[in-house]
């Protein structure tokens, strides 16, 4: 932490400890460390959640297996059996989006509607129709009626809204607790045998189907003959009972041993077996597991990381500059000094680079003007002196002889 940058700080400038102070580095650390949380806490701020729209419909015919694209009776008891919407697009992919599970919060009005005025509220649907294309996109719900009150709050203000702006996400059926089951179409035999599967949980949607006679494969089924039920390909040969593979759309299978017992139409028959729960998803969870949010701490170590080297990088071009002001300062140290000291004089004395004039003043004994003194400076010069006080003793002897 702290000790840390005070170390890298120390080490790429020597004027570090008196640049960096404590409370300098903990706000920088503080800052490192909201940086952090802002990230982390962006995966449960909105992640998973995608923005749409909703509308409803009333179908008297959806709780029939005929009378639905997904071929389901209903949803779940979990769900009331009401607590349903029509999907389009990538969501319902042809019908492998039957049974996904999503939350569904309204936000509030969809465009300019002043009365659509609702608390928000989270609900839990499946997907058990398709929305027509003409009518929506993959972000539209169409929800059933008691699904659109249930989030506005009653019968009437469904009415008003309409169309309301929602938050969804794809989240397990965790409130489907027994075992899945099968209705065969009507119609079916071993030469040409259809079924619908219902109250999948966990996934919810199925991606693949495979029969099996004990752990022998006898055939694949799929949706290649329409959204509503799954057709298996080629005539049965096997003997019953066959069990029955289910994968899910993330990928997670399991096997219910000796659950087909009949080709005839419209039979029921009720498995021993369900997926296992929380593997992909979980409703307190956003839509997608831990493991798909690694890139935020990815993220988060990167930035940490060139924060740290920005720090160490300014202060070492801080250092480098530092430096290079130091020398260019010694060497006009050096040139100022090597410019006073002159030719053959000391450092103490230095060197009168002032001009020199000449005009007014006398050369006096040879000397050069570099050794002359400017004329308001007393000269004093022992040797002149003693000359003059020759000249004088000279003087007066020879008045006294005269």
């Amino acid at each position: 932490g702290m000790a840390t940058l005070q170390t890298l700080t120390n080490h790429f400038h020597p004027l570090a400890p008196s640049v960096i102070t404590s409370n300098s580095i903990h706000k920088t650390l503080n800052m490192m460390a909201l940086l952090i949380i802002a990230l982390s806490s962006m995966k449960y701020a909105n992640a998973g959640w995608s923005t749409g729209m909703a509308t409803f419909y009333t179908s008297s015919t959806v709780l029939n297996d005929d009378g639905n694209a997904c071929g389901m009776s209903g949803t779940a008891s979990a769900y009331k059996n009401t607590m349903y919407a029509a999907i389009a697009g990538s969501e319902f992919d042809d019908g492998y989006g039957c049974g996904k599970c999503y939350q569904i919060k309204g936000t509030g009005a969809y465009g300019n509607n002043p009365d659509c005025n609702f608390d928000t509220t989270t609900i839990t649907i499946q997907a058990i129709d398709q929305c027509p294309s003409s009518e929506c996109s993959a972000s539209h719900f169409d929800l059933s009626k008691d699904a659109m009150t249930a989030i506005t709050g009653s019968a009437n203000m469904a009415s008003t809204c309409g169309e309301i702006s929602i938050k969804y996400k794809r989240v397990d059926c965790t409130g489907i607790t027994g075992n899945f089951y099968i209705k065969n179409k009507s119609g079916t035999s071993k030469y040409w045998y259809g079924f619908k599967l219902n109250d999948v949980n966990d996934d919810g949607a199925i991606s693949s189907v495979v029969l099996k006679k004990g752990s022998t494969k006898v055939t694949t089924c799929s949706k290649s003959d329409g959204s509503s039920y799954w057709l298996c390909s080629g005539t049965i040969s096997q003997s019953l009972p066959l069990s029955i593979q289910i994968t899910s759309d993330k990928g997670k299978t399991v096997t219910a041993s000796n659950c087909i017992t009949s080709f005839s139409g419209n039979k029921v028959m009720s498995c021993s077996t369900n997926l296992s729960k929380g593997s992909s998803f979980t409703e307190e969870e956003e839509g997608a597991s831990h493991s798909q949010y690694w890139y935020t701490g990815v993220i988060a170590v990167v930035l940490l990381s060139v924060i740290i080297c920005g720090v160490v990088g300014f202060f070492y071009v801080k250092r480098r500059k530092q430096k290079a002001k130091d020398a260019v300062s010694f060497i006009e140290t050096d040139e100022n000094k090597t410019t006073q000291a002159g030719d053959g004089d000391s450092e103490a004395t230095g060197y009168d680079m002032n001009p020199i004039d000449t005009a007014g003043d006398d050369i006096v004994n040879g000397d050069t003007p570099n050794s002359q003194t400017p004329a308001d400076t007393p000269v004093a010069d022992d040797h002149d002196e003693e000359q003059e006080i020759e000249i004088e003793v000279a003087a007066n002897d020879q008045v006294t002889l005269s």
